[in-house]
């Protein structure tokens, strides 16, 4: 979805991880990551985007890194494994901030007076 009336914007988005969905045990190996659980966010300006997503993993491979040696840069990492599924969350986010910014309905006042 892009930008209406012509208007140039820039989003930065970032990445926030609240937690993680863990096989106890797998395969051998021991808290085995299935699923990110994150929020997506977008901040223009004044104006903000989120979605809260749950991306899950495909199963580990030899480079399988124990769970309390995982790195915050590491787990970023995968949540970019999948651009189309980074790409829609990103539209999902411009197209908040742009209904921020052009609301697409508003609630207007009655055009009477509602005294006596």
């Amino acid at each position: 979805m892009g930008c209406h009336n012509g208007c140039s914007m820039t989003i930065n988005y970032s990445w926030l991880i609240d937690n993680m969905t863990v096989y106890p045990s797998k395969d051998g190996l021991s808290n085995v990551v299935m699923q990110v659980n994150c929020v997506r966010q977008g901040v223009s300006g004044q104006y903000k985007g989120v979605v809260f997503c749950s991306v899950s993993l495909p199963p580990p491979g030899a480079d399988f890194v124990p769970y309390d040696q995982l790195t915050k840069d590491e787990v970023l990492g995968w949540l970019s494994l999948d651009p189309t599924l980074v790409a829609g969350y990103d539209s999902q986010i411009q197209a908040s901030i742009e209904n921020q910014i052009n609301p697409p309905i508003q609630v207007l006042p009655v055009p009477w007076s509602n005294n006596g």
